[in-house]
């Protein structure tokens, strides 16, 4: 009932008290938690293409495929898989990305709804993913994910497959302090 009463409330006063009533009952997050907790709520479950960047978007730009299963509970820590795609470089000037977030989530959404895991696959700025465009683009996508979401901080996986697969390898030493673990799949 407490946690009715804090998601249905638009006054801050309330939630608050709310969020004391949660502790007596052996609640232990804090306002900051249960704001997240609250704004997730509203987030929309299922997968949503080609999302675009809010977090630090005057910086970086691009989007991102998310998935939110459908049993999302927004008071119990996710597993959170950033899954980058393959492709490379195309178009007549090379510049332009094969590959996209939408046709990597293909790999991972059946497997994280049976799980009741997200999973966000942004789509890289520039090939390959080791490109530094992509760098301060990737890790603004997952804190974003991160605020939006109850991610539970100590299962956030990172993994690919082909060019994905390579920035795996790129990105998981260089913030290995973010990942649970990373897993490349290369193509036979």
């Amino acid at each position: 009932e407490a946690a009715e009463k804090y998601f249905a409330t638009e006054d801050l006063a309330i939630r608050l008290k709310a969020v004391d009533d949660l502790r007596k009952l052996g609640f232990q997050g804090d306002a900051a938690y249960s704001e997240r907790a609250r704004r997730s709520s509203f987030e929309k479950r299922g997968r949503v293409e080609d999302r675009a960047l809010t977090l630090r978007s005057k910086e970086h730009k691009g989007v991102y495929t998310l998935f939110v299963p459908p049993n999302y509970d927004p008071w119990t820590p996710s597993p959170l898989v950033v899954g980058l795609h393959g492709g490379g470089r195309g178009g007549k000037d090379g510049k332009a990305v094969v590959g996209s977030g939408s046709s990597a989530m293909n790999f991972y959404e059946r497997g994280a709804s049976a799980l009741g895991w997200i999973v966000v696959c942004p789509t890289a700025v520039e090939a390959p993913w080791s490109a530094k465009p992509n760098d301060g683009f990737l890790k603004a996508v997952v804190d974003e994910v991160q605020l939006l979401f109850n991610v539970d901080l100590n299962r956030v996986y990172l993994t690919g497959h082909s060019m994905g697969g390579f920035g795996t390898w790129h990105f998981g030493p260089l913030y290995c302090s973010r990942w649970a673990a990373i897993c490349t799949r290369m193509p036979s």
